[in-house]
């Protein structure tokens, strides 16, 4: 977990745990679930099984399932299988959603 008054730069990597992000990281985060929460923020790449956004991202995502709540800020191009949207979320960007298989 990355509190909310963590600031981390540069890359994370876990092959098998979650990353809560309450504070800020500028860099790649690789997971199997990533979280984002509202105030956090995250500035590079995020790779996961299953993604949700409550905080703001400034860059990209690829993941299996991404979930974007209503306090989300996205500035990214998305690549999901399947993407969940609150109303209210904000997302600019190139988006790719190929459905589940």
């Amino acid at each position: 977990m990355i509190e909310d008054d963590l600031t981390i730069d540069g890359n994370i990597k876990t092959s098998d745990g979650s990353v809560d992000v309450r504070g800020k990281v500028a860099g790649d985060i690789t997971a199997v679930a990533i979280a984002i929460q509202p105030g956090g923020s995250v500035e590079g790449r995020l790779s996961a099984s299953t993604i949700t956004i409550a905080g703001q991202l400034k860059g990209s995502l690829k993941c299996d399932d991404v979930t974007l709540a209503s306090t989300s800020s996205v500035q990214a191009d998305v690549e999901a299988e399947a993407m969940t949207t609150e109303s209210g979320a904000e997302v600019v960007g190139k988006l790719k959603v190929t459905g589940k298989r």
